[in-house]
């Protein structure tokens, strides 16, 4: 025989299992994707450590031509000039409109924010060279590579 007391008992047992659940559920939820985005940022910091560079994030507008590739970061806040090697092919970076950059002495590496698509930009010397052959086990291989000729940063005064 049933008593009234059980019958309340599950009553407020139930709902309350279920709720416990799906907090669980939502809370695991929201660490795994905040976990994949963490990985890919640390990606980033990983190559600003190894490249001993600045790291930026933000919108770009890039354009290039035969002999250089013009970055302009956060509506003229900072100019990146990268100078091309003749013959040397680079990738069409022209579409790319908010990227996450490591900038240094040894080259650039560019990660596209919208499809995580990361290109190596790097400096024609042997030292640029064994840096970036460094990071590339960091990245899997998901990444495109290409040398330079160098790089010019200029950072823009806003009156």
């Amino acid at each position: 025989m049933e008593t009234k007391s059980s019958r309340v008992s599950r009553r407020i047992f139930l709902p309350g299992m279920i709720g416990i659940l799906a907090s669980v559920l939502l809370l695991y939820a929201c660490r795994k994707n905040s976990s994949e985005n963490l990985s890919e940022k640390n990606t980033m910091v990983t190559a600003r450590e190894t490249l001993a560079g600045d790291m930026i994030s933000g919108k770009v507008n890039i354009e290039s031509n035969g002999d250089e590739i013009v970055i302009n970061y956060n509506d003229g806040d900072r100019y990146i000039l990268v100078g091309k090697i003749s013959g040397v092919s680079v990738p069409d970076l022209d579409n790319l409109k908010s990227v996450t950059l490591v900038a240094s002495k040894y080259g650039l590496v560019i990660q596209d924010i919208s499809s995580n698509k990361v290109f190596f930009l790097v400096n024609n010397d042997n030292n640029s060279i064994d840096q970036f052959k460094k990071l590339a086990s960091t990245f899997n291989s998901d990444f495109q590579t290409c040398k330079i000729f160098g790089t010019t940063i200029v950072n823009a005064e806003k009156s």
